[in-house]
């Protein structure tokens, strides 16, 4: 049965072996390596997905991740305001200024994912702790893909996650606005 996509789908990436020895590191650490949203489709079908990668955020085509495993999580919203999500997923992807957030990944990433999972290991007294070792995050236009896909539906008036934190794939897949 073909997969029917729809505009503000939201497409989630399983880690592959492109992440080599590191590969078993990272399933510890992330059940999600990317994510991306679904836009829409060309005359002839061809499915094009909006997403942020090393060139920043930027439309192409699905058939790029073609042979990765890929999870479908509908928003729980009406199709007028899933559009809406998608037209400003297509405004950052037109703003030559939405590039990569590089630098957010050694400064946020890491740490909350190292963070999350030393706070699966202390005991609960440590939580404060490690909420206040975490590094202050605040949005700009540099994007990681998590980012992208939040900042989109949080423009749309549709927050996926919490503001404070860097959000994740893992993080938005886990959000009570979508489902499978």
């Amino acid at each position: 049965m073909k997969q029917t996509f729809r505009p503000g789908d939201v497409l989630f990436f399983r880690p592959t072996a492109s992440w080599g020895m590191l590969l078993p590191v990272v399933r510890w650490l992330v059940a999600y390596d990317h994510v991306a949203l679904y836009w829409t489709e060309t005359r002839r079908g061809l499915p094009l997905i909006i997403e942020s990668i090393g060139r920043g955020v930027l439309i192409r085509s699905l058939f790029a991740y073609a042979g990765r495993q890929v999870r479908l999580m509908r928003p729980k919203i009406d199709a007028e305001l899933a559009q809406r999500v998608a037209k400003e997923a297509e405004r950052l992807a037109d703003n030559p200024g939405s590039w990569y957030g590089y630098f957010d990944i050694p400064r946020y990433v890491l740490p909350k994912l190292i963070l999350a999972k030393i706070g699966q290991l202390l005991p609960s007294r440590w939580a404060l702790t490690l909420r206040l070792l975490a590094l202050s995050y605040r949005r700009n236009n540099l994007y990681i893909c998590s980012e992208l896909v939040a900042d989109a539906y949080r423009r749309a008036g549709v927050p996926l996650v919490e503001e404070n934190t860097i959000p994740l794939p893992d993080d938005i897949a886990g959000s009570d606005k979508l489902e499978n």
